[in-house]
């Protein structure tokens, strides 16, 4: 009963924290390419420029928020290995993670931040052109996943099953966009 209990209130606090992210960093903050008063125009290598550089900024944020998954899902595997109950130390396992990725929560914060900048400058930008839509697509879709990747490792929650898969899937997201978009910014 008490396990049930945990999980249930363990399930509502990182459903509570996801929609805290989105809502800090989500596609709502867009503006869309008809609100010219904020949007800005540029050409086509401007715009693969301003992405690229983007990019970059959120692939090594990226390198840091995966090594704090893995380490997070190995601990929570290895605990779950030579234990009969789940694992539920998360404040401690985050700590750890912190550690072991030699940074802390404010440094993974400020350039989470700066990502999400970066992201919403590119949303601005009105550029009308196939190429442009390509990468739009891919670079929106590999913020959103970085985005659910960065809530999941920052706030550890759930089975160890439930934790490897959602991790999972959002890094095949990004690494999966990440060689569409070399492919469209070379």
């Amino acid at each position: 009963m008490k396990n049930k209990l945990t999980t249930s209130i363990l399930a509502i606090i990182l459903v509570l924290v996801t929609v805290f992210g989105i809502s800090a960093c989500s596609k709502s903050d867009k503006k869309t390419d008809t609100n010219t008063e904020n949007s800005v125009e540029m050409t086509i290598d401007e715009y693969k420029i301003k992405v690229k550089t983007s990019e970059e900024n959120l692939l090594a944020n990226y390198e840091t928020i995966k090594r704090m998954a893995n380490f997070e899902y190995n601990t929570m595997n290895a605990y779950d290995r030579i234990s009969s109950t789940p694992y539920s130390n998360f404040d401690n396992l985050l700590a750890e993670a912190y550690d072991y990725c030699e940074t802390d929560s404010q440094t993974l914060q400020t350039e989470y931040e700066k990502v999400c900048n970066e992201y919403k400058e590119i949303t601005l930008i009105k550029i009308d052109n196939e190429e442009a839509t390509q990468i739009k697509e891919l670079y929106n879709s590999m913020f959103d996943a970085y985005m659910q990747l960065y809530n999941l490792a920052t706030n550890p929650t759930g089975t160890t099953d439930s934790f490897a898969n959602e991790a999972k899937e959002y890094m095949d997201t990004v690494d999966y966009n990440k060689g569409g978009l070399k492919v469209w910014l070379e």
